[in-house]
């Protein structure tokens, strides 16, 4: 699933919002296309860096002054939403966002890259320490089999 591209300006909020009111109000539009894409947005943004995230990745085009002003429109409503992320139609790519990062995998490499590889040094220091580990191995490895055959 895709999310789509959206050009954030003053018109474009003062549109999102009205839309986004007229769906929490409304009996009749209980797919709630647009209030599902805003609790989605909501769920992605929290600052400014994150409205950055999705510039670079071309998600979001932002008009407004900067970012900070971007991050605040969408918590804001998105805040307000009737319901919760399991009942729009974005709520697959919610259970599928979560089921990945609650993996065992992805946590452990979540922790391992903002832990310890931060830097460039700190990969070629595990890098290195790795092929050094490699190395050990194979040569512990070759001094036993010349031991065994020695013996025999």
């Amino acid at each position: 699933m895709e999310i789509p591209r959206l050009v954030i300006n003053g018109g474009t909020r003062i549109l999102l919002a009205n839309l986004f009111a007229l769906e929490q109000t409304k009996d009749c539009w209980n797919e709630g296309t647009m209030t599902g894409y805003l609790v989605l947005m909501n769920a992605l943004v929290n600052t400014g860096a994150d409205v950055a995230v999705l510039q670079r990745h071309g998600i979001l085009d932002n008009m407004l002054s900067n970012e900070e002003e971007a991050a605040a429109f969408f918590n804001q409503l998105g805040g307000s939403a009737l319901f919760g992320p399991r009942t729009h139609r974005y709520a697959r790519l919610f259970k599928d966002t979560n089921d990945f990062c609650d993996s065992r995998w992805n946590r452990y490499m979540a922790v391992l890259k903002r832990d310890h590889l931060r830097t460039p040094c700190s990969i070629i220091n595990l890098l290195a320490a790795a092929i050094l580990l490699f190395v050990s191995v194979i040569s512990a490895g070759y001094v036993i089999c010349r031991y065994r055959h020695s013996c025999t």
